[in-house]
């Protein structure tokens, strides 16, 4: 006899299909390596813990601004704090407290890696249409910058997806397969 343990109300699996996909924030979680190099994990509802974006902090080479975590803020639509406008474009203060991406959305593209596991690409876009004093998303304008974002920003840096994903277990190994794993 065997026992399982399965969660009450648990019918539907996460979506782990190559595609774009918009999710809802569940959490988020700042850390940063060794090195000093600093990160955000941002978890989606419906999703287990493994699967997270991995917003590695990027710099703007001339302005030096961070890019990349702020981003997935932008088009969340969440910590804008101050906007005022200077010789034609916007300065934006954001509070990038982790707090302010919870329950927003954004639209985040998932993929397989060279192992053939998912990973999701950090090239977000809005998960909803919005507007605020900066922008104003359509769905239109999300749809059309799926294609352009995916063909120039995702494909030139992903693994060729039609490539067949090596495997490291052979018929020919040396584990002992001919037990019975239920003895």
């Amino acid at each position: 006899m065997a026992v399982i343990t399965v969660k009450k109300g648990i019918n539907n699996f996460a979506d782990y299909s190559v595609g774009w996909k918009s999710l809802e924030i569940e959490s988020a979680e700042k850390g940063a390596y060794d090195n000093g190099t600093k990160y955000m994990d941002v978890f989606f509802v419906g999703y287990p813990a493994n699967c997270k974006l991995r917003l590695h902090e990027k710099h703007n080479k001339k302005t030096k601004e961070e890019f990349n975590i702020t981003r997935a803020f932008r088009y969340a639509n969440a910590g804008i704090t101050e906007v005022a406008e200077s010789e034609g474009d916007f300065r934006v203060n954001i509070e990038v407290e982790t707090y302010h991406l919870v329950g927003e959305s954004l639209t985040v593209y998932f993929y397989k890696n060279k192992k053939g596991y998912s990973d999701i690409s950090d090239n977000v876009l809005p998960g909803l249409p919005f507007k605020n004093e900066i922008e104003d998303w359509t769905q239109d304008q999300i749809d059309d910058s799926k294609a352009y974002v995916l063909k120039n920003n995702i494909l030139p840096w992903i693994p060729n997806q039609e490539e067949e994903v090596e495997d490291e277990w052979s018929p020919d190994s040396k584990d002992d397969d001919t037990k019975d794993p239920w003895e």
